[in-house]
């Protein structure tokens, strides 16, 4: 079980830190009394994990409002003048993903046959994104956080080690 608190200069002023939580456990079925002796389950192991991350990887100072500079011709000569490039955003705040994963570890036969079974979960919220704004805003581009993606499947995988009293090989095989 663990718990981190990272702040960041990068964000907004009502969002600088995040709390970043992890917790994880297995347990190794096949040492337990009711397991130990079994001729067929040489291994079996359950295990699962729950953890959130954040992302700050955005341009410093990104939460500013940005001006740059125009120049435009008047009577003849270059006048330079300030143009606002970027909106602030005091409200930008971590990018967060949350993954989940459950699994089961096996070995068979003195574990001649072994492999895995896992599920898996990765749901990204508030997305850093630099989007486009409204032509009418006067504004190029700005980051905010935007939507949202979310990872999920099952992945299986087996080995055998295959033994023959002149050669030997193994077979894996993965898919998800």
């Amino acid at each position: 079980l663990v718990g981190r608190r990272d702040g960041s200069s990068r964000f907004g002023k009502n969002n600088k830190f995040g709390f970043f939580p992890s917790a994880s456990a297995g347990w190794v079925v096949s040492e337990e009394a009711f397991l130990r002796d079994n001729k067929v389950v040489s291994f079996l192991k359950l295990k699962g994990s729950v953890g959130k991350n954040g992302n700050s990887n955005i341009d410093p100072y990104a939460q500013y409002a940005f001006f740059g500079q125009s120049n435009n011709a008047y009577n003849g000569e270059t006048i330079i003048y300030p143009n606002a490039d970027r909106p602030a955003n005091p409200n930008l705040r971590w990018e967060t993903s949350t993954t989940f994963d459950v699994a089961i570890e096996y070995g068979l036969f003195k574990d001649i046959i072994t492999g895995e079974i896992a599920y898996y979960r990765k749901q990204t919220n508030d997305v850093l994104l630099n989007v486009s704004t409204q032509p009418n805003s006067g504004f190029g581009s700005a980051w905010a956080n935007v939507g949202g993606i979310r990872n999920s499947g099952v992945e299986f995988s087996i080995k055998a080690k295959v033994i023959d009293r002149k050669f030997r090989w193994n077979i894996d095989f993965n898919i998800a």
